[in-house]
This record gives C-alpha cells, structure tokens and sequence, in this order.
C-alpha cells in the first residue's frame, strides 16, 4: 500500500467511497492503529482530510458541505468512523463532484470498458493485476492494437506475479501493434528494473483510464473468471464466456471449482468521470516512472465534467 492513500469520493449526488491502492510501500510501519470507538464529528473529520472539487483544493467550509452531502445517503456514523479510520494510516485525499456509476459484475464491466476505448480519442491507460491469456483478453488486444493504429497512445502495466500464467506472447503482440507494455517487478531477476529485494511488492491495482476523463477502478481483473455473472444479486446471470483455463485468480491457485466455473467470480467495477479520473491517471504515471517503463505516458488535461443529477 502507498503512504498517502488516495481515497476516492465520488458524486455528492451520488457518492460512493472507494481506495484505489497500489503496493510500493507499506502505509504503517509497527501496530496497527485501533479504529475509532465512535464516530468524530464532522469537523473534526473535514480537517483530517484533503477534498479535491473541480475547481481544485476545497476549504474547511466546503469540506463539510461535501462530506455532509455524501453521509446524508446512509449511515452519517459508518462514513466518519471510515474516514478517522483511513486518516490514522496517512494523509488521506478524497475527491468530490464526479459522476460514478457501479458495475456490478464481469459483464457490466468489460462492456462498459471496451465501450470506453472504442470511443478514445487521445490515450488509453490500463493497470491490471492479472492479464490472463483468455477470450476476454484476446478481445481487449484486438481493440487497443485497433486504437492504437488509429493513433492514440496506448500504455499497459501488468504484475509480474498475477500475470505469470500469460505466455509472453500475449504482451509481445501487443509491443508489435506499437503499445507500451511494463511489467510491475517481473520475477525474472534479470528483467528487474528496480531493487530485488522488493519481488515480494506487487500491484493489485485494476484500473483503466481513457483520454483522462473517465477511469474505472475496483477488483476486476482481465480475466475469464469474471467473464460470467456472478449469479448472485444484481448479476445478470451466467453468460456463455469460455472457463478459464488456468487458475490466476487472486483468491488462490488451483483449478477453479465447478461453481466457480459456472457463477462467475464476483467482483464490483466503478466507472468515475471527474477529479477522481485525473488521480487515477497520476497514480498511473507515478507507478509507470518509478517502475523505469521504457517511454513516458503523456499528461492530459481532462475536459470539465458535470456530475449527473442523483436519481
């Protein structure tokens, strides 16, 4: 985990509260802080936090008013005590005025990706823990070889670890169509770009960002286990993608089990456009330099966004 957490808060006509977390670096070093025994008020709360508006940087006032807009839709209590909590661990960021959406499982999410990249116009971004060597990867190098050719920037970051299944094939193909790829501390010691002693540091990041205006962000890897629904709430059922052929699933190895297979393994995406989408960028760019990937991911500047009125 970072040192300085970058929590994500989203629109404050419909927010939602998410940590976007790499692993360069441990957050706390000894005990772990105790949470809160009750919930602080809410200035005490604003003045633990940095908020970040589209116009920039807030006040203590504004704050306030953004976090009592965002704890007015549930539990006022579990929002503060979450906050205190993450503030005990390093600074803590938040991010106000976006329009988010929830994706609920696989499906919902690589729809809503691809859509994304079909419809850049400058640079796609893509962060994943695990790229597995499935159809829906296959899918997603097909479209950004595509972008790129079509002129965009196209850069790709996988971890070396949680994508160790994936035959260096899959990533050579994707440098052949002219897209940037890094792995994040590769096992080989002879590919390592940084210090070795930090194979153990992996990045469980999932996270794509498209011309610096809409991100996405949660636990869905580019994988077959998550190209069914889960079958559970909200899911819309088991679809007819391929079983995974390997198990990289970050909940274990092995052989999926049989309801796995046929379920889906589930997982929630967020889709953000606002100040979130340009932090996610940055972390991006951060994690890209310091892991010395060949070439540079360009800065952009995103156009203004207005949040969609709450439903």
């Amino acid at each position: 985990m970072r040192r300085r957490v970058a929590a994500l808060l989203f629109a404050l006509g419909a927010s939602v509260g998410l940590v976007a977390c790499g692993t360069p670096r441990a957050p706390v070093n000894g005990r772990v802080p105790e949470p809160p025994s009750a919930a602080p008020t809410l200035t005490r709360v604003a003045s633990q936090v940095d908020v970040t508006g589209p116009r920039g940087p807030m006040n203590q006032a504004s704050r306030e008013q953004a976090l009592q807009a965002a704890a007015a839709q549930g539990r006022s209590d579990l929002l503060k005590r979450q906050i205190a909590a993450m503030s005990a661990f390093g600074d803590v960021d938040l991010y106000a005025g976006n329009d988010a959406q929830l994706l609920v499982d696989g499906p919902a999410t690589f729809a809503a990706m691809f859509a994304a990249i079909g419809k850049a116009r400058r640079q796609i971004v893509l962060e994943s823990y695990i790229i597995e060597d499935a159809d829906v990867s296959r899918q997603l190098a097909d479209l950004l070889v595509k972008r790129r050719a079509d002129g965009l920037e196209v850069a790709v970051l996988y971890d070396g670890v949680g994508s160790m299944g994936t035959e260096e094939a899959y990533f050579d193909r994707l440098r052949q169509g002219g897209i940037a790829v890094c792995a994040f501390n590769p096992v080989n010691p002879l590919k390592q770009r940084t210090r070795y002693h930090k194979i153990t540091q992996r990045d469980h990041r999932k996270m794509l960002v498209v011309d610096g205006e809409t991100g996405f962000t949660g636990g869905i890897n580019i994988s077959a286990v998550y190209s069914s629904g889960s079958g559970g709430f909200g899911s819309r059922g088991p679809s007819k993608a391929p079983k995974p052929k390997a198990a990289s699933s970050e909940a274990g190895s092995g052989k999926p089990d049989d309801k796995a297979e046929e379920n889906g393994w589930r997982d929630t995406m967020v889709q953000v456009r606002g100040p979130a989408t340009q932090k996610l960028h940055t972390l991006f760019r951060e994690v890209w330099s310091q892991q010395h990937c060949e070439g540079t991911v360009a800065a952009i500047a995103p156009r203004p966004v207005r949040p969609r009125a709450s439903s």
